[in-house]
């Protein structure tokens, strides 16, 4: 990340009672606002995500800080390295939905509803409820959302 050598000076109070947040923000003289390439970042690090791709990005980035990493790298460079070479494990097709019918369909996931009017919806049997069956667990509501992107 470039740095300006502008006297800048951040300060911020927060006021617990109000909750409300004063934030002062001071420069000797402006400048352009410093860009993070996203891209730029060495293949030895690119290996070492791919080789921890089951961690969580913040975890590799603990991992990399560990070992000494220059620190100029940033942790969403490092999140997003993780998604563009962890996107191979799941990603099927360009159509997010298509792309989840298949990564379930490949892993045998019995889908259970699969529609896209009036909204794409699609539900697949978890083994959940044969599981709190087997285990005299009655269910009245059950409710899960999980969505990205």
């Amino acid at each position: 990340m470039e740095w300006f050598d502008c006297d800048g000076t951040i300060k911020i109070v927060v006021n617990q009672v109000t909750k409300i947040a004063n934030v002062t923000l001071r420069h000797d003289f402006l400048h352009i606002r410093p860009k993070i390439k996203l891209t730029t970042i060495p293949q030895n690090i690119k290996d070492f995500i791919k080789e921890n791709i089951d961690l969580l990005p913040r975890e590799i980035y603990a991992r990399l800080i560990d070992k000494g990493l220059n620190l100029s790298f940033r942790q969403k460079q490092i999140h997003f390295w993780w998604v563009q070479l962890g996107q191979d494990r799941y990603k099927r097709h360009e159509n997010a939905f298509e792309s989840a019918i298949q990564w379930l369909k490949e892993g045998q996931y019995q889908i259970i509803l699969e529609q896209q009017q009036p909204v794409y919806a699609l539900a697949v049997e978890t083994g959940f409820y044969k599981y709190f069956k087997q285990m005299k667990i009655e269910i009245h509501e059950c409710g899960i959302d999980a969505t990205c992107k």
